[in-house]
């Protein structure tokens, strides 16, 4: 196994593959009264690249998945308590998901 969070995550794992062969992977993380679905990007050879932060709220997250389509990144999520589920691209300096 390679550690990929190891500041208390709370889990909810999503993990997609990137068109160089690299996975993205990403996880809930409680950062004070927020909470935040961060990513890593993780290469063949298991280097990892630094965290980043790309969705923080106030409300509870739940379900976050990510996936790949036309060549862009999307993220869905449970906006737990409205009733709704939350849909956005991601624009992503870590990679390019496949065409």
């Amino acid at each position: 196994p390679i550690p990929v969070a190891t500041d208390a995550p709370l889990g909810q794992v999503s993990s997609v593959a990137l068109a160089d062969e690299s996975l993205l992977v990403g996880w809930l993380q409680l950062a004070g009264s927020q909470i935040e679905f961060r990513v890593r990007q993780m290469t063949a050879s298991s280097a990892v690249s630094v965290t980043h932060t790309v969705l923080r709220s106030d409300t509870v997250i739940a379900a976050p998945q990510m996936a790949c389509s036309g060549g862009h990144l999307y993220l869905a999520w449970e906006a737990m308590g409205s009733g709704k589920i939350q849909l956005a691209r991601l624009e992503s300096e870590l990679g390019a998901c496949p065409r």
